[in-house]
């Protein structure tokens, strides 16, 4: 039966491309067949309208619009299963780098509970509360859909790689990609602005917690209101009130207390979209950076470290991230937030 149907499709172009041919005096035949065809569409389109008033039916309600390049409305969507189950937690902290992950989501689980407590009550909380998981499964990718009203379908727009380095199927290492993204940390009411709303964030590890742990992790907390995903995020710097006077861009920078990173696990549907950042490489570039150690490489001896990232919102013509005087090493440790979860 399928194809029956494409013969028939066929043959109905053919015929149409033979009529419009037919139309046409054999000279500079392709204007005129365009010309055809455009007549044709104006026809039909013209005795559907007529075909609609005679019918007497309700008129088609209007949809709005929006350009496809224009429209900012994403929808998160991750998979239906994990893409990696039971991943220890050594193993989380080695292979995605996500150092104070135990802190971290104990510090979640204790403000989602009591977002009142603050201070050294918050901290003995913290200190307090016993995980007794041993594991969680990971998601390698988060995707940002983008619905069209014309097609009635959807597509991915943007997405969030969260993987580890491993090996394809010759044996050669792929090395991991840690994406960073914007994070929503206010609800303000209203439309949301960039630099107020959100701060920039390196997303390590994207998870969840086993079923049978999370009735007595979220002890308290409805179902309905429970996260189901949960995303540890190393954070860089909030936005300045103005942008660069030389560039126009917006200066943030990684956040190290002590020598280590600032991190904290928050909701994935905290996360806003994806953030390319790419060096400012100065008079001479690092040859030994690449796409993938380039935000672990950055040394002091790199005085004017800046990078840069354009982001396509509203009124925000784009970002800088400036990592002078801080230094990174390859071996870098991070350090929980205290006052971001």
């Amino acid at each position: 039966m399928l194809w029956i149907y494409r013969m028939n499709r066929m043959n109905r172009r053919i015929d149409m491309a033979k009529d419009a041919y037919r139309s046409t005096n054999k000279k500079d035949e392709y204007p005129q067949m365009t010309k055809w065809l455009e007549r044709k569409e104006k026809i039909a389109k013209h005795e559907s309208y007529l075909s609609w008033i005679h019918s007497g039916e309700h008129p088609p309600l209007r949809i709005h619009w929006i350009p496809p390049g224009l429209n900012t409305i994403r929808t998160l969507k991750l998979t239906k299963h994990p893409s990696v189950h039971a991943v220890k937690i050594p193993e989380v902290i080695h292979r995605y780098g996500a150092t104070f992950f135990r802190a971290a989501l104990c510090r979640f689980l204790v403000q989602l509970k009591n977002p009142h407590f603050s201070g050294r009550r918050l901290e003995d909380a913290v200190d307090s509360l016993f995980l007794g998981i041993s594991h969680v499964s990971t998601y390698h990718r988060v995707k940002f859909l983008q619905y069209d009203n014309l097609t009635d379908v959807f597509s991915t727009a943007d997405s969030i790689h969260v993987q580890p380095s491993r090996k394809d199927k010759h044996g050669k290492d792929i090395n991991g990609r840690f994406d960073t993204a914007l994070v929503r940390i206010n609800d303000s009411e209203g439309p949301m602005q960039v630099t107020r709303d959100t701060r920039v964030a390196q997303v390590r590890l994207v998870f969840t917690v086993p079923e049978k742990s999370a009735d007595y992790l979220f002890e308290g907390i409805p179902v309905k209101d429970r996260p189901r995903h949960l995303a540890y995020v190393e954070w860089f710097s909030p936005f300045g009130t103005q942008p660069d006077e030389n560039c126009g861009l917006y200066k943030v920078s990684r956040c190290n207390v002590e020598g280590g990173r600032l991190a904290s696990v928050v909701d994935v549907r905290r996360l806003v979209r994806s953030i390319h950042l790419f060096p400012r490489f100065g008079r001479i570039a690092d040859r030994d950076w690449t796409s993938s150690t380039v935000l672990d490489q950055c040394t002091t001896t790199y005085s004017f470290g800046l990078y840069k990232f354009y982001y396509m919102k509203s009124n925000i013509a784009g970002i800088v991230l400036d990592l002078t005087g801080v230094v990174y090493k390859s071996t870098g440790r991070s350090r929980v937030s205290a006052g971001t979860s």
